[in-house]
């Protein structure tokens, strides 16, 4: 029973440290809201983050990766010199906004699959760790 109890505790300290994947609703939302999730849950710091939908950033988030897929967009509207976080890498298959007076850092890189910048737009701060550059 001792066994059984400490391979739970180990499992649960796993998945805790590693997250999962959180993917929008096709419908979207705002980030906070629990119905933008498919599962319903809010993402975390350890969670790699799925955008298939519109959604909103309203307040500040950190989570591991995001991934915005094509004909999807996340629109960063936080203020108050409050910066969002992420751990990871920013892929961009969509459309990516970060308005005015809003804040975000890249710990990782921003990956532009879109390979124009046409829905890239950034009326705040980006700092980024490392940026691919687009290849011809």
């Amino acid at each position: 029973m001792k066994l059984f109890l400490i391979i739970c505790c180990i499992c649960i300290s796993f998945v805790s440290l590693y997250g999962g994947v959180c993917k929008s609703t096709p419908q979207g939302g705002y980030w906070n809201e629990a119905a933008t999730w498919v599962d319903g849950k809010i993402p975390t710091a350890a969670d790699e983050v799925i955008i298939v939908g519109k959604v909103f950033a309203e307040k500040i988030f950190t989570c591991r990766d995001i991934t915005i897929e094509k004909d999807s967009e996340l629109k960063i509207t936080t203020s108050n010199n409050l910066w969002s976080v992420i751990d990871g890498t920013l892929t961009v298959k969509g459309c990516f906004e970060v308005t005015e007076n809003s804040q975000l850092r890249v710990l990782g890189k921003i990956d532009n699959q879109k390979k124009d910048y046409s829905c890239f737009h950034n009326g705040g701060i980006i700092e980024v760790g490392v940026c691919d550059k687009e290849k011809d």
